[in-house]
């Protein structure tokens, strides 16, 4: 009785704290080495439980940090393991989804977005690279809600070490909407400025091609004049 039972006590103890109950303690009844080890076993409990508390503590914050700072980000941000699930996503991820008609999305494979490369995720994923091709205005995810238009450029950075041995990546769903449109502008400048000058261009060309014609009549200075004037209209066209 005054060994069994301690042991016993102390066997009970150890698969408490195997289980992950940290609260269990044992009754020192005695001085010996069994009092002394039941002493022991206490102090490590204490040690577990304020180890456990504080790690606890510590991983609550850092979560919480992670979603207050994916929250704050204005740009839909989803995290994503190494098997294409997502882990994580913001406020306006979640709008974004909704927009385009995506309801509880779990995996990579659920994001039915029109302009989304699901292949060149899943290679980030797979391969970890950070190889991030030219950004393509012309290859956007177009939304439309109440006739106002967004676009979204899709990013890809990968994560190596979102797990053992294993990577994920974030996918990024940037609002360019402003850029796409100064692009438009960009180009219908361009078209428009072309036009202009193509309809003078085209005038002079014409006239100087008639006085060309009636070089014969025309004296040396004034043939070489036409032909320099026509050189200075091909190249400005």
């Amino acid at each position: 009785r005054a060994v069994v039972g301690p042991l016993r006590q102390l066997t009970r103890g150890a698969n408490a704290i195997r289980r992950g109950d940290f609260n269990e303690r044992i009754d020192v009844t005695s001085r010996d080495e069994l009092g002394e080890l039941a002493v022991t076993f206490n102090q490590m409990a204490d040690d577990l439980s304020e180890f456990r508390r504080t790690n606890i503590g510590e991983v609550v914050t850092a979560k919480n940090t992670l979603e207050a700072t994916l929250e704050a980000l204005p740009d839909a941000v989803l995290l994503l393991d190494p098997t294409g699930q997502i882990q994580a996503l913001n406020r306006a991820a979640v709008n974004v989804l909704s927009l385009a008609g995506v309801s509880q999305a779990k995996r990579l494979e659920d994001l039915h977005l029109d302009g989304l490369d699901v292949a060149t995720v899943k290679q980030a994923i797979a391969t970890g690279s950070s190889t991030v091709p030219p950004a393509d205005l012309a290859r956007t995810i177009r939304l439309e809600r109440d006739g106002v238009v967004q676009r979204l450029l899709p990013r890809v950075v990968p994560v190596p070490a979102l797990s053992p041995h294993q990577g994920g990546a974030v996918l990024l769903l940037y609002d360019v909407t402003d850029l796409v449109r100064l692009d438009e502008l960009r180009s219908e400048l361009v078209a428009v400025a072309s036009h202009e000058l193509q309809t003078p261009l085209t005038t002079l060309r014409m006239t100087l091609l008639m006085l060309q014609e009636r070089s014969s009549v025309l004296r040396d200075r004034e043939r070489e004049l036409v032909a320099t004037s026509l050189i200075g209209v091909e190249q400005l066209t």
